[in-house]
């Protein structure tokens, strides 16, 4: 039986794997970057061990959540496949592969040519995440008329996609142009408006994104919470104390109350961002995004499939992605989707607990299922349509 390696391909991180786990073996950056004043290229996870991320210059794969730099794919693919990781032998296994939905055909015609002509795979099945992470809620979840719909909010995009009998309903497909990278530049440029210019820190500031925004249940409350303290409940404002890559090689999340030890620390104070910066995924307006937001893109999905199928729809929500863990965000959407669904609907809304990880283990049980209900090309079948 061939090899069969696993590769979630993301915007911001590649997950591979060749072993039954339902968590990924290997977990590194899409990228590669060069270190200013040398030549050396840096791949993948070598691009993680650099401390002083601002000195980097990052060349992404993904451009708005499509692989189009396939030099850089290869580069990281490599580096998954050799010795440093997975040991793998492409020319005697099989790939089962993430993809954004509705990929333009030239794009997956490159990506057809990478897996079959440079490393030489013997199968290639392949498919958008959220189409993992149906099949294992399906498994998991099991619903009688096998409906679910997947909010996919990851680094580069949003997608809400919903699935009848492990099959995408393709009419239903909603995009919004809002993922983690939107958020991380919005966070930097009011951060850098605010207090200190941090433009070229990223890394940086992707982290103090993850440690200290949230989604407000009540944008208006919450923001006069922040004018207006109310007694008994804690105050909005956190400190992230900056590294100075001398004592602090990292950034931290300082307690409630405290303040740096070291007089000459510098800290950001991080006050009403923490909710502005996640508010942009329910009103992608405010940074001029023309597109409503993920309970408008959930209500128009579901509203455009066959009646008989909403009610199952609206009860199999489940969202995943690296978004799906700002802290109340699933109060929120359900909140707003109540505004919009009928009240002749139940509304159910689910979190993996794992939301990054949920749809790899989906890859994991559909190999295991022998890639049952996913489309797979050999590599015959590719050579032969070439001629």
């Amino acid at each position: 039986m061939a090899q069969a390696v696993l590769l979630d391909n993301g915007g911001w991180r590649v997950k591979a794997s060749t072993s039954s786990e339902l968590l990924p073996q290997v977990v590194v950056s899409n990228c590669t970057a060069k270190l200013k004043g040398h030549l050396g290229l840096l791949v993948a996870d070598d691009c993680d061990q650099v401390v002083r991320t601002q000195q980097l210059t990052f060349k992404r794969a993904a451009e708005r959540g499509y692989i189009t730099d396939w030099s850089v794919e290869f580069e990281v693919w490599q580096r998954i496949f050799g010795d440093r990781h997975l040991r793998a032998h492409p020319p005697a296994a099989e790939l089962y592969l993430t993809e954004a939905p509705l990929t333009p055909q030239f794009l997956q015609d490159f990506c057809h040519e990478m897996v079959f002509e440079q490393f030489g795979f013997l199968r290639l099945l392949k498919a958008p995440a959220a189409a993992f992470a149906a099949y294992r809620y399906g498994l998991e979840q099991p619903d009688p008329a096998r409906c679910c719909v997947v909010v996919d909010s990851g680094f580069s995009f949003t997608h809400v996609m919903p699935y009848h009998e492990d099959r995408c309903l393709v009419d239903g497909i909603r995009r919004v142009n809002v993922g983690g990278k939107l958020l991380t530049n919005y966070l930097k440029e009011l951060v850098s408006y605010r207090q200190y210019n941090m433009m070229d820190e990223f890394m940086l500031l992707n982290d103090v994104k993850e440690k200290c925004c949230y989604v407000a249940k009540d944008f208006e409350a919450e923001l006069k919470r922040t004018r207006q303290p109310v007694a008994g409940q804690p105050p909005i404002e956190r400190s992230y104390l900056l590294p100075d890559f001398q004592s602090r090689m990292k950034g931290h999340l300082l307690p409630l109350g405290t303040v740096p030890a070291d007089e000459e620390a510098q800290a950001l104070k991080i006050e009403n961002e923490r909710f502005c910066v996640p508010e942009v995924l329910f009103h992608p307006s405010d940074v001029g995004i023309k597109q409503g937001g993920l309970a408008e893109a959930v209500h128009s999905s579901v509203e455009a499939l066959p009646w008989p199928l909403r009610e199952h729809m609206y009860k199999n929500i489940i969202v995943i992605g690296g978004n799906a863990e700002f802290p109340t965000l699933l109060d929120r959407l359900e909140a707003d989707l109540r505004l919009l669904v009928s009240d002749d609907y139940a509304i159910r809304l689910r979190i993996p607990d794992d939301p990054i990880n949920y749809a790899f283990g989906g890859m994991i049980l559909a190999r295991e299922a022998g890639g049952a209900h996913f489309p797979i090309l050999t590599k015959e079948d590719y050579m032969g349509s070439k001629g």
